[in-house]
């Protein structure tokens, strides 16, 4: 698919998408000002991170949309050491906590004790459909 065909409704989209986002942050940090409750502020500041996660994503389909070009070399780095973090902090957690990471994270991994390797399968939900070509 040529970038200029889908441009402008791309556009519109994610546009969309980030006002609809941010709606929904503000709603998560009034309800946060609002409680007392560790649990319930602990809950309420990972779904805001998530939706901010979410938020990224479509600043980056919006620019792809309106510019063609991808990930600046500053959220490749900030990607990267998201994941040095996470493999940090998966290297020193329990089995069972790595095996809800993984299912809650939509991976499986697979290893093969006989020639000690391991089997990387991704089946992350998508939104939006597929963009670009396959």
């Amino acid at each position: 698919m040529d970038l200029n065909d889908a441009g402008p409704t791309e556009e519109l989209a994610a546009r969309r998408e980030i006002r609809e986002i941010d709606k929904r942050i503000a709603n998560f940090e009034t309800v946060l000002g609002l409680s007392e409750d560790p649990d319930a502020l602990a809950g309420f500041t990972r779904r805001i991170e998530r939706t901010r996660a979410e938020r990224k994503t479509a600043e980056l389909r919006l620019r792809q949309a309106t510019t063609g070009t991808g990930l600046t070399e500053a959220e490749v780095r900030e990607a990267a050491g998201s994941l040095a973090d996470a493999i940090s902090l998966l290297s020193a957690a329990s089995p069972e906590d790595r095996r809800r990471v993984y299912e809650a994270a939509q991976l499986e991994v697979l290893y093969d004790h006989e020639n000690q390797r391991a089997q990387l399968s991704v089946a992350p939900s998508v939104s939006g459909g597929v963009g670009g070509g396959t």
